[in-house]
């Protein structure tokens, strides 16, 4: 995703900006669907080590739900905040069949990289 919006650097917590809701959403759609691994390189997500992937899916098999697509009102609890280590933290409340809003939560780190964002899948977990 190329830049095209100006995203608070101030290391306040703010909504997540509309310009990463689409990536972040096909993170998800990707971990519901088991296939986090295989996710399309034109999407800019760092590949994602085995042992993670294996530690994502035990996480959600062990909190005992099935995912389920991103809601619309993901968005107005889901937060990110810059960090002065270069990069955004995003955590995006995860949704389920089992209870709408989950206690689960998606991490992702983004780095601005030239003219593009790049995400980095870190976990998935009850914070």
């Amino acid at each position: 995703m190329t830049l095209n919006q100006t995203i608070p650097k101030d290391g306040q917590q703010h909504a997540v900006p509309v310009a990463w809701r689409t990536t972040l959403s096909q993170i998800v759609r990707a971990i519901k669907e088991d296939r986090l691994s295989s996710l399309d390189p034109a999407l800019h997500v760092r590949a994602v080590l085995p042992d993670d992937v294996l530690d994502i899916r035990e996480n959600i098999r062990a909190y005992g739900v099935t995912l389920v697509e991103l809601p619309a009102d993901s968005w107005k609890t889901s937060v990110c905040m810059w960090s002065r280590a270069g990069f955004w933290n995003v955590m995006v409340d995860l949704h389920s069949l089992e209870e709408g809003r989950s206690d689960l939560v998606l991490g992702v780190r983004i780095v601005e990289e030239g003219d593009e964002y790049n995400y980095e899948v870190e976990w998935v977990h009850v914070p």
